[in-house]
């Protein structure tokens, strides 16, 4: 057997999903690499995916007046924001950062590092998903940081 099918067979081993709903919005939890990660996909008709949908169109000509990630508070911050095929917004966050203990081999993490597991990454998404609510029932979204100041 080859080195990289041996690779792509632990790879898949190793990764698990966890597909489910919280308070009607779909929530993934996946596991690889050695650390668990969390997204939350918002349709394309809800007031924050549109939002975000819009962020992202001006970001990208604007290079980077308008923040994302500064809106929500989750573990490490967002690290994740996508439209996907279907239009769904997708944000997301891991949990591999330098306070985090992962099961990468080779990677320093702090002395007081944790592992954080899926329950933790379940709870965050909990709390992710309730921010997008206060959002969704208040319309006060905005990612221009000239407005935020």
């Amino acid at each position: 057997m080859k080195k990289s099918q041996k690779y792509q067979e632990d790879y898949k081993e190793n990764t698990e999903i966890y597909l489910y709903k919280y308070k009607n919005y779909e929530c993934h939890v996946t596991y690889r690499n050695g650390y668990y990660c969390g997204y939350v996909f918002l349709k394309p008709d809800s007031y924050v995916g549109m939002q975000i949908a819009q962020a992202i169109k001006q970001d990208s000509k604007n290079n980077g007046e308008f923040i994302i990630e500064d809106k929500f508070e989750v573990h490490g911050g967002l690290t994740f924001v996508d439209i996907f095929r279907d239009n769904n917004t997708i944000i997301g966050f891991d949990c591999n950062h330098y306070d985090d203990l992962t099961k990468l081999i080779g990677r320093y993490s702090s002395e007081n590092a944790t592992f954080k597991d899926k329950n933790f990454v379940k709870k965050e998404l909990r709390s992710l998903v309730n921010q997008i609510l206060k959002y969704e029932n208040n319309k006060n979204l905005n990612f221009n940081k000239e407005e935020n100041v």
